[in-house]
């Protein structure tokens, strides 16, 4: 049995990442303005999202420090990349809130340190004036007078003006800071991401020369794919052929410690994003929708919701590439979407192992520095559909993912 590496990637940039998320949460639970970007609802909402982050971090690094190959590494490796997207998002965000902020403030300083050098100005200019030129103001010498006095009586106004801008600029140096901050972080996430992905590649090549052949499993996907126009057809097609695993038998029915019923409501989204799409709206290929649309960053991985065979994993002309998992007899779960499949035909993945990628590519390091000054991002989104079917028939896959309604 080969040891895990004494190091990995996770855990070589842990002790980076974790320092930086606790500056980062500290400053965005205090800094706080209200009426701006980072209203106290939605600074809770980043620390919020900055903490599921951490506890992600924390749970990859103990199942990569337990873990030590197989379907077990590939598992680890798939939450540990999971949890690198997760921080990296929570990264870009913090960025979003606190560039919005800097902006407001960077204005107002602008727009305050005018008006001041305006009334600063016009004091020194009655204060260096002749006494004979007030005689020549057009409201007369005692208007000239009163101007003089009203001037003078803005004096501690323009002093507290001048406190509230320092102030002001002393927060915007904090926030300036704060963004370099979360800058590193998002590098530093994308860097452990980058590693991540290199490492799971290499447990997959070695994988992948210890499968027995699948040729007939093949032969049977790729006959189901011929005569399939759409979706739905194709995973009939793929329902109607199933051919046990061999060696792998418990890659169906008893690969479940529960049946496939008593999931519903507790599997993980297959990717990281949000479902802009449900069962009944249109799907992305815009046809009549049989199931949810996860939108999500290009950069994102898609990962096994659960222990489940591999059925089909290719191209479908109009669809993309194309993934359908078997959890159990009689069920299936097709995603579609995919840049790339990184799995084949007839393997059994644990819950979390990497499926594929929505982009053949990661950003680059700048994308992701300047993604923070756009709602939409530089990076774009990619959209994942998501079919249940149990014998054939569609079900509406919403209620089987935690924590959606």
């Amino acid at each position: 049995m080969r040891p895990a590496p004494a190091s990995s990637p996770l855990r070589r940039r842990l002790a980076t990442v974790l320092p930086i998320f606790a500056m980062v949460w500290v400053v965005v639970g205090a800094v706080v303005w209200p009426g701006g970007p980072l209203t106290p609802a939605r600074a809770d909402d980043a620390v919020a999202t900055l903490e599921r982050a951490v506890t992600a971090l924390s749970e990859a690094e103990a199942a990569l420090a337990a873990a030590t190959e197989g379907s077990e590494r590939l598992a680890a490796l798939g939450l540990a990349i999971r949890a690198q997207e997760a921080a990296l998002a929570a990264y870009r965000r913090v960025m979003r809130l606190v560039a919005g902020r800097a902006d407001i403030i960077d204005t107002r300083i602008e727009t305050g340190g005018a008006q001041v050098s305006r009334l600063l100005a016009s004091l020194q200019s009655l204060s260096s004036a002749p006494q004979s030129a007030l005689f020549a103001y057009p409201g007369g010498p005692l208007r000239a007078a009163r101007a003089q006095m009203l001037l003078a009586a803005v004096t501690p106004a323009l002093e507290q003006q001048r406190i509230a801008l320092a102030a002001e600029l002393s927060g915007l140096q904090t926030l300036r800071a704060e963004q370099n901050a979360a800058g590193d972080g998002a590098r530093t996430a994308l860097s452990g991401l980058q590693d991540l992905r290199a490492e799971t590649a290499i447990a997959l090549d070695e994988r992948r020369r210890s499968l027995p052949p699948r040729r007939l499993m093949r032969q049977q996907a790729e006959a189901a794919r011929a005569t399939a126009d759409d979706l739905g057809a194709l995973s009939e097609n793929i329902a109607t052929t199933l051919t046990e695993v061999p060696g792998a038998a418990q890659g169906t029915a008893g690969a479940l410690a529960l049946p496939f019923s008593a999931v519903q409501g507790r599997l993980p989204l297959p990717v990281e994003g949000s479902v802009t799409g449900r069962f009944g709206d249109p799907d992305p290929f815009g046809n009549a929708g049989a199931g949810m649309t996860i939108t999500a960053p290009a950069y994102a991985t898609v990962t096994a919701p659960l222990r489940a065979t591999v059925r089909f994993a290719g191209q479908l002309t109009g669809f993309g590439t194309i993934v359908i998992l078997e959890p159990e007899a009689g069920w299936l779960i097709t995603l579609a979407g995919l840049a790339r499949a990184d799995r084949e035909i007839g393997e059994v993945l644990a819950t979390g192992e990497t499926i594929g990628v929505m982009d053949e590519t990661l950003p680059e390091p700048n994308e992701i520095l300047l993604a923070h000054m756009d709602e939409r991002g530089l990076i774009g989104n990619r959209k994942l559909y998501v079919e249940l079917r149990r014998d054939g028939v569609p079900i509406d896959p919403v209620p089987w993912f935690a924590g959606l309604e």
